[in-house]
Parts: structure tokens; C-alpha cells; sequence
């Protein structure tokens, strides 16, 4: 999930765990119930029909998944050890 949204790749992923709280459904990708095959049918034709808004999606997921480099992330792990907070 992480390489498809820094490789601005579209995502179309079902609502299983963690997931739906990486993807904003219809902004950062689309979502599907699990076990749904007609929504993955039409959550795939949607995009498919869509290339414009299905590009804005992946873009905007590159854009999200740009808070979540390395070097971020040990900034903020740092921080929590030593106490200070990151803004």
C-alpha cells in the first residue's frame, strides 16, 4: 500500500483493519467491503471510467504518504523517547 501511494499508483483496497484508516475513500483511493465482489467490480469500472479522477486520487495519496518518510518517522519516534513533541 505504502509503495503504491509513493509510486502515485491508484489503490482500490476493501475495509479490512488499518487499511481504511490509510485510505480516504474517493480522495486517497477507493475502499470495497470485503468479500464484495460486485463493489470491487464496480469500485475497478469506476476507475477505469474515471482516469481523471482516479489520477487526482493517486495524487493526493502521494501527497499524504509524503508525511510518512523515513526520516519523518525517526524524527518522531526521537521524540517521543526524549519527550518533545513534533508539531
Amino acid at each position: 500500500l505504502f509503495e503504491a501511494r509513493a509510486g502515485e499508483i491508484p489503490v482500490i483496497a476493501t475495509t479490512i483493519g488499518v487499511i481504511q484508516s490509510l485510505i480516504e475513500d474517493k480522495k486517497t483511493g477507493l475502499l470495497v467491503r470485503p468479500e464484495n465482489p460486485r463493489e470491487l467490480a464496480d469500485a475497478l469500472l469506476y476507475a477505469l471510467g474515471n482516469p481523471q479522477k482516479t489520477r487526482q486520487m493517486a495524487e493526493n495519496a502521494f501527497s499524504k504518504s509524503q508525511e510518512f518518510t523515513s526520516k519523518q518517522m525517526i524524527e518522531r519516534t526521537n521524540s517521543l523517547y526524549l519527550g518533545q513533541r513534533q508539531p
